[in-house]
């Protein structure tokens, strides 16, 4: 997701930082799966592109926590998607429809971002990277 998010409010109790906005989600992924043929089960793979925008929170904690994100799709903006592979109509339909309301974007902990207003940096989380470019 690449955006802006916008300082909407501190707790002075706590010192966490709250961060919204709305960003653009690009995705372009791979699915291995396996789909039953005549000779068995079968490895197949799909490929999902698609594209929305989504209403992203991000709270930096104030006791050294790191941060957390959570994405909803916004409801009201276009989304695109395709699903293209060999793998059964049933598990396209299944991917399409999850898209992009499928939680990935959501509940993401940078536990090395320290506390306080964010500071330009780079954070890594497993496959997922926080940018912040001030």
């Amino acid at each position: 997701m690449t955006g802006k998010l916008v300082w909407t409010d501190y707790d002075a109790e706590d010192g966490s930082v709250l961060y919204t906005g709305r960003l653009a989600r690009a995705t372009l992924i791979d699915l291995c799966e396996v789909k039953q043929t005549l000779e068995g089960d079968k490895w197949c793979t799909d490929r999902l592109t698609g594209s929305s925008q989504m209403d992203v929170s991000l709270e930096v904690y104030g006791d050294e926590r790191g941060a957390y994100v959570t994405a909803q799709p916004h409801k009201e903006s276009p989304v695109t998607k395709s699903v293209v592979g060999d793998c059964d109509p049933a598990m396209t339909t299944e991917i399409l429809d999850a898209y992009p309301d499928d939680d990935v974007m959501s509940g993401i902990a940078f536990e090395t971002v320290p506390s306080g207003p964010l500071q330009a940096g780079v954070w890594e989380s497993g496959k997922f990277t926080l940018k912040v470019i001030q």
